[in-house]
């Protein structure tokens, strides 16, 4: 007899949430281009960015909560357990910026740089599921 589907880990969840995040990101951050580069108010759709990052940022730390004993892991799973932890951190010290960015150039540079900091995330989790 077959076995059921195991439900997700918790890493899993982030991963996927990640991945939907990573697909729809392009789509969030093109209205804060159009924005600045017509001049435009750029705070809705910074917004929008914002909000969609924020299921993400409390995934994180979520996890990263649930991981902190890291008695039980085998070096590697300790190790991408902590780097992937910092990267979580650092992401959300990207969103913060972008969260108290003023000027529009700075939302744009902000903007592109979350999302390389996300796909490194993303990369690692992936990386840290497979040793899990």
């Amino acid at each position: 007899m077959p076995q059921p589907p195991r439900p997700p880990t918790t890493l899993q969840r982030v991963v996927d949430k990640d991945e939907q995040l990573v697909e729809r990101f392009p789509a969030l951050a093109a209205p804060i281009y159009a924005a600045v580069t017509t001049n435009q108010p750029f705070d809705q759709p910074r917004t929008d960015l914002l909000y969609a990052l924020t299921d993400t940022l409390h995934g994180h730390a979520e996890y990263d909560e649930s991981t902190k004993d890291t008695s039980g892991d085998t070096a590697e799973q300790s190790v991408l357990t902590r780097a992937m932890g910092a990267q979580h951190r650092s992401l959300a010290a990207r969103v913060q910026e972008l969260k108290q960015a003023t000027a529009g150039l700075d939302a744009v540079a902000i903007t592109r740089t979350v999302y390389a900091v996300l796909t490194l995330t993303l990369d690692l989790e992936r990386r840290t599921l497979q040793y899990r």
